[in-house]
């Protein structure tokens, strides 16, 4: 896949996305990696929810009462 998509191959791809990892490790230090996955974090997060609400509206399916919602 990675000769497909990338044009190179697998053991290359695993190189070179290790030394990237390694390098902005090394440059922005823990403290950016903590908050690089705090950001990764809240977009899977997000990314769940607002289906989840979508698909909601539209099966008109809703935990709250009819009173709130209209």
């Amino acid at each position: 896949m990675f000769r497909w998509i990338l044009g190179i191959e697998y053991t290359w791809a695993v190189i070179i996305g290790g030394t990237v990892v390694l390098a902005y490790t090394l440059i922005s230090g823990i403290l950016g990696v903590t908050k690089n996955m705090q950001i990764q974090y809240v977009i899977i997060i997000i990314s769940f929810i607002v289906p989840l609400f979508i698909l909601n509206f539209k099966f008109d399916y809703s935990w709250l009462p009819a009173w709130v919602r209209s």
